[in-house]
């Protein structure tokens, strides 16, 4: 299982030429080198397929619970990723600005004043979201949810260092991320939990 999912989001990073999914977090490369918008929904898309039917797995959740906790924590994540997505183009805006001479600082000021405010949106939506998750799971789903939030960040980010010719995505024993866990503890990453993606991107 954990073989097959692997091969489809590698395939869908090398298809988006292997950046997408992090690329916010990351300061902007030539346009050359960077995926398009469509590329990066495209990947997206599949990421949270594969992470929703992991999630879903891991925390076996029956039909009741995954209808209310599913769209709940997806709605949650959507909200992040516009924040992130707005806060990269203010930043871009950003370094624009600091290349005037001299640097407009009444616009810098509310660049700067934007991305504070998106930063305390992105975390009043996690802490939101570790609310929602509490009220529906229970203690053993919660434990399980929150230690797949963090292990399927690791194995997105080591894909994705992999596909671009850096790291292989190995941990620093040699396993891939999520090898040698026990059933019922598959590798992954929701949003909005201890490894979420950083909120700079």
């Amino acid at each position: 299982m954990h073989r097959i999912v692997s091969s489809i989001l590698v395939a869908a990073f090398l298809a988006a030429t292997a950046a997408g999914a992090i690329a916010q977090q990351q300061a902007p490369g030539p346009r050359g080198d960077r995926p398009s918008e469509e590329q990066r929904a495209a990947v997206m898309k599949k990421m949270d397929a594969v992470r929703i039917a992991r999630l879903t797995e891991t925390l076996k959740l029956d039909e009741k619970t995954a209808a209310a906790f599913i769209p709940a924590i997806t709605a949650m994540e959507q909200k992040r990723r516009d924040l992130m997505k707005e806060n990269h183009e203010i930043m871009r805006e950003m370094r624009i600005l600091l290349n005037a001479s001299p640097p407009d600082e009444g616009k810098l000021k509310a660049s700067i004043g934007k991305i504070d405010k998106n930063r305390q949106e992105i975390a009043n939506q996690r802490n939101k979201e570790f609310d929602a998750a509490r009220g529906k799971l229970t203690v053993v789903q919660m434990a399980r949810y929150i230690i797949f939030n963090q292990e399927f960040q690791q194995e997105m980010r080591g894909m994705v260092e992999g596909a671009r010719g850096g790291r292989t995505g190995r941990n620093p024993d040699g396993r891939r991320p999520g090898q040698g866990m026990a059933p019922g503890r598959g590798p992954g990453q929701g949003p909005g939990m201890a490894g979420s993606p950083p909120e700079s991107k």
